[in-house]
């Protein structure tokens, strides 16, 4: 994962010398604000213009399903082209060409495809291998088994599994560093330890905690389902979708939502979303899970009217204090999050509003792509023309790139261990 290395500041080595402002967050934010954290550690893209795109692409395990019950006999099957993979890939005709070997997922049969499709009308020969040919019914899979030609040809079509276009906005964020004025008022009312390099790291403190909350819950304006500009104070700005928002709209199967209406989890019913979650994986096998303290309570009571996936020692991953979850499919590292743990905050999805508490985000910090029209920089000399004090403030414009977003997920309602 790309956050080893972080630490608070406490620890700042005297020799270390950041060279920007955004070098500086990790080491002032990293407990309370690990999003914004991560995300300015993250490698950078530069974007110019308020809206961007990107294009994530993963090789699919192909599965065709089928929409009508197709006879035996039959000579061409109608493909049910709304049907989503675990990912949420539409698995549609255009992953078949002549050639192309499928096999009935029950029963074994296969079938070779007879001509490229042009429509979700696929030509077919049934009963091509040592199966006989049978009745299929409709929503029934077929499995990819290849492409085979006769001894004197090879397949002549190509199939292009291109990489979907994604799409974010870049946000503006502001925040004061620094006001003389404030400090001039403090100094008249006799209020003693105050400094303007206390308000350079409130500044940032703030400034964080908005970058943060609107990398977990942000969203932008849309038009025509792409990102825009709003109108507002006499000019235009944009807003950046958070993660949340890139999980709803490129990759809604990664939202588990709980249906169980106390929020009740078991282990087994644990391990089966935690097993779709790294069924489509970069490899490394564990996920961050930034949660809220109820999702830990949760944890804690599975594990202990089980046997033990939980490593109940604190350890430090990531400069983290961190519990580890050990599943057979894949490791989480718990931590804590205050935007996830402080009461009356919640994730609206599907129209319902969920205790934010009791849901945890499995991030692979390595999707993260940091777009950055314009680094965190201080401003000087901001204050009007009338004003004594001189002010200065934090401006930064980024945006969000998740690559690819499947490789996150977002757990919902998970209250109660059984």
């Amino acid at each position: 994962m790309a956050i080893l290395g972080a630490r608070s500041i406490s620890n700042i080595p005297s020799s270390a010398r950041p060279g920007d402002w955004d070098s500086v967050v990790p080491f002032i934010s990293f407990q309370n604000f690990p999003l914004t954290a991560i995300y300015s550690l993250a490698p950078s893209k530069p974007v110019s213009d308020f809206t961007f795109n990107w294009f994530d692409k993963i090789c699919p395990i192909i599965t065709i399903k089928i929409l009508n019950d197709v006879p035996a006999g039959s000579n061409s099957f109608v493909v049910d082209d709304t049907f989503t993979d675990e990912t949420g890939t539409i698995m549609d005709y255009t992953f078949l060409t002549k050639g192309t070997v499928l096999k009935h997922a029950k029963t074994g049969e296969e079938a070779i495809v007879t001509a490229t499709p042009t429509s979700n009308t696929v030509s077919i020969q049934k009963g091509v291998g040592s199966v006989p040919d049978s009745t299929w019914t409709a929503g029934d899979i077929l499995q990819f088994q290849g492409v085979t030609a006769t001894h004197r040809k090879l397949a002549l079509t190509k199939v292009n599994i291109d990489p979907t276009r994604r799409e974010n906005a870049v946000q503006k964020f502001t925040e004061i560093a620094t006001d003389q004025s404030l400090e001039h008022d403090l100094i008249e009312k006799r209020i003693e330890g105050f400094s303007l390099a206390d308000q350079r790291i409130e500044g940032l403190c703030r400034l964080a905690q908005g970058i943060e909350e609107t990398l977990l819950s942000g969203t932008p304006k849309l038009s025509g389902g792409s990102p825009t500009s709003i109108s507002f104070d006499g000019d235009i700005l944009y807003k950046m979708g958070g993660i949340k928002y890139l999980l709803d709209t490129y990759a809604p199967n990664r939202i588990f939502v709980n249906s169980d209406v106390n929020g009740v989890v078991t282990e087994s019913y644990l391990n089966s979303i935690l097993r779709q979650v790294f069924n489509y994986d970069s490899g490394n096998r564990s996920r961050m899970a930034i949660c809220g303290n109820g999702f830990i309570q949760t944890i804690n009571e599975i594990a202990g009217m089980t046997v033990t996936r939980y490593s109940d020692p604190v350890t430090e991953r990531f400069g983290l204090r961190v519990f580890e979850w050990i599943s057979p499919f894949g490791t989480l590292y718990l931590m804590q999050h205050p935007l996830f743990s402080a009461s009356n905050l919640y994730w609206t999805h599907s129209n319902n509003a969920y205790e934010r508490t009791y849901s945890a985000l499995l991030l692979d910090p390595d999707t993260i792509v940091k777009r950055v029209l314009l680094p965190i920089i201080e401003k000087d000399n901001i204050q009007s023309n009338d004003d004594l004090g001189k002010k200065s403030a934090f401006v930064t414009i980024l945006g969000l790139e998740l690559n690819p977003v499947v490789y996150n997920a977002l757990l919902i309602n998970f209250k109660t261990g059984a």
